[in-house]
């Protein structure tokens, strides 16, 4: 059942207004311009196509914002950020722990009580039975001491765990803030060079990237197509070079070739992407690279 010029230009709007997805937002305008072109929301797509240029930094960063905020409670906690995560994970661990030391010391109390009682019944027993009654309690405090030592090495042997992984995931939540520190820096010097290496003309662009070295000569490779995705391809080589990853690289590359093809094979692109994500996983983080890496794959 196809999709009506309303229908069509409504998701756009959502995705420009409410989801600030630049890439979806503009496939889209673009699928009503080109299925209903006679239409009036055909008038208003080409208007919003406008918009969205206008006002492309003013969304990436209303985008980024989503994404950084996106670690509320209606998320799985697997999809939370470290911070969050630790903090479920911690108040959980704790909470157990708590659970577990009152545990012991109830069945510690019973066992008391346990004690006591026979302890009594022994001293009867000793006034009858003298040496048999003292061993009887000489047995029931041995047992006692036995088991008080379990409930507080269990318990002290919890607690260390709960301070080791509060240490590790506090060295790994500042691992990663430096991490994401120094992924600003590398993103800055990267957008610096994308922008010096692209030559924009009209609605396209082209940038050259260095391919494969043949014969000690470096081969340059030259992509060119649609000013937003050769933008977000040359921010992507810039950043793999920049990060110094040279696998990352190579397959940025790759990518970019296979991106500016007249048909793109989608399969290819997402291995490629997975394989970029998994060498770098901080450039799953950059807006502008994964918004343009988006609207290959849709």
């Amino acid at each position: 059942m196809s999709i009506s010029a309303d229908e069509l230009y409504k998701g756009a709007y959502d995705a420009h207004y409410k989801e600030y997805d630049i890439a979806k937002a503009k496939i889209d305008y673009k699928k009503v311009i080109e299925k209903y072109p006679k239409s009036p929301e055909a008038r208003y797509a080409q208007n919003q196509l406008s918009n969205l240029a206008r006002d492309k930094e003013k969304l990436e960063y209303k985008r980024e914002q989503i994404i950084k905020t996106n670690t509320d409670e209606s998320l799985p906690i697997q999809q939370r950020s470290l911070k969050e995560f630790s903090k479920y994970y911690l108040s959980n661990l704790k909470s157990n722990l708590e659970d577990f030391g009152s545990f012991f010391s109830f069945i510690s109390f019973l066992f008391l009580i346990q004690v006591l009682i026979s302890a009594f019944v022994a001293l009867i027993i000793i006034s009858k039975a003298g040496f048999t009654g003292a061993i009887q309690i000489i047995l029931l405090a041995v047992n006692f001491a036995i088991v008080f030592k379990l409930a507080s090495l269990g318990e002290r042997f919890v607690k260390l765990q709960t301070q080791k992984v509060e240490n590790d995931i506090q060295s790994t939540i500042g691992f990663r803030s430096e991490s994401v520190k120094m992924a600003k820096e590398i993103l800055k010097k990267a957008e610096q060079r994308a922008e010096n290496n692209i030559t924009v003309s009209g609605g396209n662009a082209v940038f050259a990237i260095n391919g494969s070295t043949v014969s000690g000569v470096t081969q340059t490779i030259t992509v060119e197509g649609d000013s937003e995705l050769v933008k977000s391809l040359a921010l992507l080589v810039s950043f793999c070079e920049e990060s110094e990853n040279s696998e990352a690289l190579k397959m940025s590359t790759q990518l970019s070739e296979e991106a500016t093809k007249e048909t793109p094979n989608k399969g290819i692109l997402f291995d490629l992407w997975s394989g970029i994500t998994a060498a770098l996983p901080e450039i799953a983080g950059i807006v502008k690279i994964v918004q343009g890496i988006k609207s290959l794959l849709i």
